[in-house]
């Protein structure tokens, strides 16, 4: 957790499933 991959896929999954 707090991994800086981790959170770059969830922003990116976050503006995908937008």
């Amino acid at each position: 957790m707090g991994s800086p991959e981790s959170k770059v896929a969830r922003m990116s999954g976050s503006e995908l499933r937008s």
